[in-house]
């Protein structure tokens, strides 16, 4: 345990902004003032990730920020380090394509969809797709090779994955120019939903996590599930959504209302006050309350978990009496 004073701690850093997108404590801000010989080392300490960078770089650039664009900020789909990979790759292909075996033009259509691609996993993406297969496969080889320092051998990776990507997508697909929301989606009971956002092994503020079907499709099973815009206004104000809706019954209406909003890209006003509240009242159920008998009840509950712990042990002389012989 680490006592509040001694934690890392920025006051009103220069650059007017916080952020965190799971980064280490020097990083919140810009010139945040922690030094790293201040702190115990297992605080951790390094450089922001694609998603810290795309938030810090938008705060940086952006005066007068307002809740809608908070709100589009929140669902942001844009892959920081697809500005990274697509250098590696075009100059992979660049160098070998004189020589490259591509009877179909299969791998030159690959890449033309690629440099057309704006970098963002929108619904109507056609490189979002193709680069987080490619992505998936390079990672993979990559992590085997021993000269990761040498560009050329980055290269050869990176097109040996992109061909591999090609031979996939052709298969799976038929086609390599595949929308991202074809694809990718939320399943709520028999119901779903396409989506936009990161997929697993990229980075976006709005990152998913997939498993990929058997036929290609990509199902998510996590990322950014509860999303919430905040303004610190008197009353205050929220926006929110889950992932899903707010009933886990089928037969409610709420059971997949709010996988809508996801699929929209849009969000729900937070309900605050009773006012807020009488307008979307659908029903209501009062439950009596007993103080005396809330109170045993909550004694109960705490008698029976101590003893499935082994807190406190049974009174032996509550227990049965086991059967004499004579019995």
């Amino acid at each position: 345990m680490i006592a509040f004073s001694e934690l890392p701690q920025v006051h009103n850093p220069a650059s007017g902004s916080l952020q965190n997108c799971n980064v280490s404590p020097d990083v919140v801000a810009i010139d945040s003032g922690l030094k790293m010989d201040d702190f115990p080392l297992f605080l951790g300490w390094g450089t922001p990730n694609y998603r810290a960078q795309r938030i810090m770089s938008y705060l940086l650039t952006h005066q007068n920020i307002a809740v809608g664009d908070m709100q589009i900020l929140l669902r942001d789909d844009y892959l920081v380090d697809v500005e990274e990979y697509k250098g590696l790759l075009f100059r992979a292909y660049n160098r070998a394509w004189p020589v490259l075996y591509d009877p179909n033009w299969e791998v030159g259509k690959a890449v033309q969809i690629l440099r057309s691609w704006d970098n963002r996993a929108s619904l109507e993406s056609v490189g979002t797709l193709l680069f987080s297969i490619w992505k998936t496969r390079f990672d993979s080889s990559f992590a085997q090779v021993p000269q990761k320092r040498d560009i050329f051998v980055r290269e050869k990776v990176a097109l040996e994955a992109l061909q591999q990507t090609v031979a996939y997508m052709t298969a799976t697909y038929g086609r390599l120019d595949v929308r991202w929301g074809q694809v990718h989606y939320l399943k709520r009971g028999d119901r779903t939903f396409p989506i936009s956002g990161a997929p697993s092994g990229t980075e976006a503020l709005r990152q998913t996590l997939t498993r990929i079907e058997a036929d290609g499709t990509m199902l998510i099973e996590g990322g950014s599930a509860f999303g919430m815009v905040v303004s610190l206004v008197q009353p205050v104000q929220s926006w929110s959504a889950l992932a899903y809706g707010n009933s886990e019954y089928p037969e409610s209406p709420h059971y997949d209302d709010q996988a809508e909003l996801q699929h929209r890209n849009t969000f729900k006003k937070t309900i605050f006050t009773t006012g807020d509240l009488q307008p979307v009242l659908t029903d209501l159920t009062t439950v009596p309350y007993d103080p005396e008998e809330a109170e045993r009840q909550s004694m109960k509950a705490l008698w029976r978990k101590q003893l499935q712990t082994g807190v406190v042990a049974p009174d032996s002389t509550n227990a049965e009496p086991e059967s004499s012989q004579d019995d």
